[in-house]
C-alpha cells in the first residue's frame, strides 16, 4: 500500500511500516516505493543499533517527523519545513553536550 505523501500528515512512520507489512502479508507481492520504504525502515533500525553497540551519537529524527509527516517529499527527503524540524532537533542534541 503506497500513502500519498500529501495523507501522510497524522500517519506514523510505524504505521505506515505495519500498513506495509500487511500488505506484504496480504498481497505477498510490493511496489518500488513500498520497497524503498521498507529498506528505508531496515537501514534506519540497523544505524540506531550501530550507534548505540558503539557508543555513538545518535539523533533519530523519525519521532519528531510523525508530527510533520505531510513535510516528507520522499522518505527521505524534506521539504524547507522538515529541515527545520531536523535542525532544531540536531542543535538541542549539539547542544546538550
Amino acid at each position: 500500500m503506497e500513502i500519498d505523501r500529501e495523507e501522510l500528515k497524522g500517519i506514523t512512520f510505524q504505521e505506515e511500516q505495519d500498513l506495509i507489512r500487511e500488505q506484504i502479508a496480504d498481497e505477498k507481492f510490493l511496489k518500488a516505493p513500498a520497497i524503498i520504504f521498507v529498506t528505508h525502515a531496515i537501514l534506519m533500525n540497523n544505524l540506531k543499533e550501530w550507534a548505540s553497540v558503539n557508543d555513538i551519537y545518535f539523533v533519530d529524527v523519525i519521532p519528531v517527523m510523525d508530527q510533520e509527516r505531510d513535510s516528507l517529499v520522499t522518505h527521505v527527503h524534506l521539504d524547507a519545513n522538515g529541515n527545520r524540524v531536523v535542525a532544531q532537533k540536531l542543535a538541542q542534541k549539539i547542544s546538550s553536550l
